[in-house]
């Protein structure tokens, strides 16, 4: 698979690495690290990751339909994908 079929687009990039103190695959440890951020941040991510749900879950389609084990980069981008999902759900309830 070729890694530029699962590049995010500049958006969703800049997503993950703006909440990556939230890609905790843990979900009780993501829940704590969500409920100790302000309400600032926590609206702030919500609102940042909700038009991106869409190019979310096309990644995340094309990653699991791909062979496993996936290369590193790859499961690590799966793993990302899904807690940034799951963070900006939490924090926008």
């Amino acid at each position: 698979m070729a890694d530029n079929a699962v590049a995010p687009s500049p958006a969703l990039a800049a997503a993950l690495a703006a909440y990556q103190s939230f890609l905790i695959s843990d979900d009780q440890e993501r829940v704590e690290a969500i409920e100790a951020a302000d309400r600032e941040t926590r609206v702030a991510l919500a609102r940042a990751v909700d038009p991106l749900y869409g190019e979310i879950n096309a990644l995340l389609d094309t990653l699991t339909a791909a062979p496993h084990p996936l290369p590193g980069d790859l499961e690590q981008l799966e793993d990302d994908l899904n807690s940034l999902a799951q963070a900006a759900m939490e924090a926008g309830a």
